[in-house]
């Protein structure tokens, strides 16, 4: 299964313009879309009927998520049809809208169970990795069907947005299982459409990592677009 090349900057796109009028001569149009960021996924169908879903991984061998994908709200009755095509393969992304993304991740605080998901992907990657399918069933994953051209086709990603703020307190926050969390209070800063007042800052080692202390200035930005984390 292919993957896209991520483009960061311009000069990356600039680049591929050049390269694709390079191979057709200037005789080519663009097309862009929004690109759904989730886990790749192929479904392979043999004489008519499903026979099994696979991750990515390597790109020639990925991981068998079959149990896990019939899980999924979309695709319980995978193995029930009979579909006109003899032979084919599916590929697509499995992925959380921002809305049950921020649902499930509000659950998982309120628990104070595990740590909270820095992003959509990550979280639709490791549901569609339990070895539970129920909590898969529960994660209320989509799936989306693309096709894709690696020769012709690039990824732009945005820069991550980040501004600066001032650390005013730092506290623990203690799980259910005994697990401590720290998370740091701030002067409230907008940052990419609404106003911040506080970050994570995960464990003690990610705090002396990056030697956070009281009163310090910090870069604060949205990991994955959502939640608040102070990065240097």
């Amino acid at each position: 299964m292919a993957e896209l090349v991520d483009a960061l900057a311009l000069g990356a796109m600039q680049n591929f313009a050049e390269r694709v009028k390079k191979i057709t001569g200037g005789q080519h149009s663009y097309l862009a879309e929004v690109k759904i960021d989730g886990l790749s996924l192929s479904l392979v169908f043999r004489n008519h009927r499903f026979l099994y879903a696979a991750t990515r991984g390597n790109g020639e061998i990925g991981e068998n998520v079959t149990d896990n994908v019939l899980a999924i709200q979309s695709l319980k009755n995978l193995r029930r049809q009979k579909f006109p095509v003899k032979n084919f393969e599916l590929r697509g992304e499995v992925y959380l809208t921002q809305k049950n993304f921020q649902i499930l991740n509000q659950k998982i605080q309120d628990a104070q169970t595990v740590e909270l998901f820095s992003n959509p992907r990550n979280l639709a990657s490791g549901s569609l990795r339990q070895l539970n399918a129920k909590i898969t069933e529960k994660r209320n994953l989509s799936l989306g069907f693309s096709e894709k051209f690696p020769n012709y086709a690039l990824a732009f990603k945005f820069t991550e947005k980040m501004v600066e703020t001032r650390i005013r307190n730092i506290f623990p926050t203690v799980g259910r299982t005994g697990k401590i969390t720290y998370n740091a209070t701030l002067d409230k800063v907008f940052l990419d459409g609404s106003m911040i007042g506080a970050a994570t800052l995960h464990n003690a080692d990610y705090i002396q990592k990056l030697d956070i202390r009281l009163g310090d200035m910090v870069m604060i930005k949205k990991a994955g677009n959502v939640i608040p984390k102070i990065v240097k």
